[in-house]
Parts: structure tokens; sequence; C-alpha cells
């Protein structure tokens, strides 16, 4: 049940209403909850002593007797909420923290959204969430190399944490293996590809065919000829020619008459 009373403290003409759980101004009467010995103020803007209750707009609510601020706003603090958050923390109380926003000073004291956008790796308005797997950078743009396991791919700046699938090397494994080169790591050599440099970086495959000579996948069989310079030669097959001496006939001639 309700009380009104004349209040010179809710200002002249006014009244106040006291209730004992009340947290706004009705029809621009001061509301204010009662709690035992201590009077709390007008949640909004009111009075106390004759002066504004809450001293601004960044104050929700204050103590009717001292006009001290016992709640502020979300992205405030101090005695008369007259100071913003700290760097890096925003909300009630200041008592959120900001994430990995690019810069720190532009994270709202209020909600926590990030004003200039993510440090690279981060996404979202509160910039705490991972970038997508295979993605890494600034706004999540850049598309991670040949990783032996993309979900072991730096958000960050795309360096491959566990190295490359075969065929690469580097720190974002985007450089292809050496001429004549495959496999992990870039530790085998390829075989007797007809063109080393369509010798597949991967697993080593001849692509265009074998050296004369040699067969296979990998161009690594056969291996007999003993002319090196006429492996190098298309359409050739080495081969040697032995020779030897023909036997002689005796022939026996008839002599006539």
């Amino acid at each position: 049940m309700s009380v009104g009373i004349s209040m010179p403290r809710c200002g002249s003409g006014k009244y106040i209403t006291l209730f004992s759980e009340i947290r706004q101004c009705v029809n621009n009467q001061c509301v204010v909850p009662l709690c035992d010995s201590l009077v709390y103020g007008c949640p909004k803007v009111g009075y106390y002593n004759g002066s504004a209750c809450c001293p601004s707009e960044k104050c929700q609510r204050c103590n009717l007797d001292t006009g001290t601020c016992l709640v502020c706003q979300p992205g405030y603090q101090g005695v008369r909420c007259e100071q913003d958050c700290d760097k890096g923390m925003y909300g009630h109380e200041c008592n959120g923290t900001c994430g990995h926003c690019d810069d720190l000073h532009r994270c709202s004291p209020i909600d926590g959204t990030c004003l200039n956008g993510c440090d690279a790796g981060y996404q979202g308005e509160f910039c705490i969430t991972n970038c997508d797997k295979g993605m890494y950078g600034h706004e999540c743009n850049e598309t991670c190399g040949h990783c032996d396991d993309v979900d072991r791919c730096s958000p960050i700046n795309g360096t491959c944490l566990d190295g490359c699938n075969a065929g690469y090397l580097g720190d974002f494994c985007t450089t292809k293996c050496g001429k004549g080169t495959y496999g992990d790591g870039c530790n085998e050599t390829c075989g007797h590809c007809r063109d080393v440099n369509q010798c597949s970086n991967i697993n080593g495959t001849c692509l265009t065919g074998c050296s004369a000579g040699y067969h296979g996948e990998l161009c690594n069989e056969g291996g007999t000829v003993t002319d090196t310079s006429s492996a190098a030669t298309d359409g050739l097959i080495a081969f040697s020619v032995s020779t030897y001496p023909c036997p002689k006939v005796a022939i026996k001639r008839t002599r006539t008459s």
C-alpha cells in the first residue's frame, strides 16, 4: 500500500510515494524504495535536498540524502558516474572485458562492441570469435596455405603450425617443392621423367612420361641404357650391335679340259 505525503526534498508541489520495491518514477512523481532506515533516491533525475538527485543521465540511481550515485549507467563509473570505464572494460560497473578490438580505445564502454574492427584472427561485433577454418588475418579475409592440418593454421598470421602437405614447404606452405623433388618436406627425388619440370611435386609421378629406357609411374623402373646421352633424345631406343667373322668355306673347283 502506498502513502502519499508532502516531501520538500522532492521539490515544491511534488509528492514522494513510498514502496518497498520500486525502481521507476511515475507521472512526474518521485518514487523511491524504502529499505529500513536508508532511503534511496530516484532512479532517474529527481531531487535531494532541493538539488538534482542524479547529477546526470550517466547516473542510474543515487542516494536521496547525499546525491552520491549508487548505480551508474553502463559505461560509467565513479561516485557521480563522471568517469568512463577504464580502457578495455565496459558495461554495468565496468565489469565487462572487451574482446580483441583492433584499438581498445575504440571498444564501446557501454556494450563492448569494437568500433574500429578486430585484431587479426578475430571477427564479429565483439571480436571474440576466431576466424573460420582455413581463414586468417584482419577481417579473416586471407586463405591459409597447404597446411598438413588446416585446423592448425594460425588465425592470426596464417602459419601452418603442424607443417605442410606433401609437395609444399615454408612457414605458410604456399611454396611448391623445388625442381626434381617432391613429397613430405620435399625430401624425395623425382625419377627419370621425360621433363623433370613435369614431375608432380606431390607424389612424384611423371606427368609427360619417362625418359627413354625407363617406365612406371615414377619412371624409376628399367635402366638398361648404357649411353646416357641417347636417353635424353625423344623417340630413340639405345641398343648395341655385335659383329662376328664369317667362316671361310673351301670351294673345290673342277678343272675342265
